[in-house]
């Protein structure tokens, strides 16, 4: 008999949530920087200690030079694996910063919001896009540690971010114009018009001081950002969302 032929019955691949591709990127980065100098160091080490088991049963081999090597291994890799494992808990904590502006960007969809969370292009990746009545907002999460003492802030003057008075390795406002530029770009080739997007920087957990008005990105922490969304007039009508969104979708789903 003719065995029945099973398909999958998911019409259409699932969109992203939010930290996926940082959780991604973290495992790879384990298995890159940690694993590979422990299996080095492994492997290294239980020849050394047989070839000392060796020299104990007094085979002709001494295992001096091998010890040397794996000494030396030993150091480089502990190295190695502390500055990973530092620079991990930096990535873990972006993913978990993510997860947690998502979570609360959620709460948006009973306003009348599609929330598409992580976003992945060539080379970087877009964490959140908001498109409803207030208009589409592309956001930039940057979940930065606090020192343990004092009152520290975020400033933003309308061009540059200083974070606890230092700015940050790579400039958010500049990431967020590009994620912006790059949405508009998706949109417009699918709907024939280039609508209006307002990138957003979000600092999870920092106080962000107040910034003058009519800046081109906004810097906010999520709490803030979601009450501004509150008070922005309806630029987007149902049919408009729904145009924008299912183009969006399109393009997500077929770059999955």
């Amino acid at each position: 008999m003719r065995k029945n032929k099973k398909k999958d019955p998911l019409k259409q691949p699932p969109l992203s949530q939010a930290g996926n591709s940082g959780h991604e990127r973290l495992y790879e980065f384990l298995d890159d920087k940690v694993l590979f100098w422990l299996l080095v160091v492994g492997l290294f080490g239980c020849v050394t200690w047989i070839q000392w088991i060796e020299w104990g049963r007094q085979k002709p081999i001494h295992p001096g030079v091998l010890t040397v090597v794996t000494v030396v291994l030993a150091i480089v890799a502990s190295i190695r694996i502390y500055f990973a494992i530092k620079r991990a808990r930096a990535m873990a904590l972006g993913v978990r910063g993510e997860m947690v502006v998502g979570q609360q960007l959620e709460g948006l969809r009973t306003k009348g919001y599609r929330v598409y969370h992580d976003l992945v292009e060539k080379g970087f990746n877009i964490d959140h896009v908001l498109i409803g009545p207030g208009g589409v907002y592309v956001i930039e999460t940057k979940t930065i540690s606090k020192p343990g003492s004092g009152n520290p802030t975020v400033k933003y003057d309308g061009e540059g971010v200083l974070v606890d008075g230092r700015a940050p390795d790579r400039d958010p406002i500049a990431q967020a114009k590009a994620n912006a530029d790059r949405i508009v770009e998706v949109l417009g080739r699918a709907t024939g018009s280039r609508p209006k997007v307002r990138a957003v920087v979000l600092f999870p957990g920092w106080w962000v001081e107040r910034q003058r008005k009519g800046v081109e990105v906004w810097v906010l922490n999520p709490e803030a950002f979601v009450k501004f969304l509150g008070h922005e007039p309806v630029v987007l009508k149902s049919e408009e969302i729904a145009l924008l969104s299912t183009a969006l979708e399109t393009y997500l789903r077929a770059a999955r």
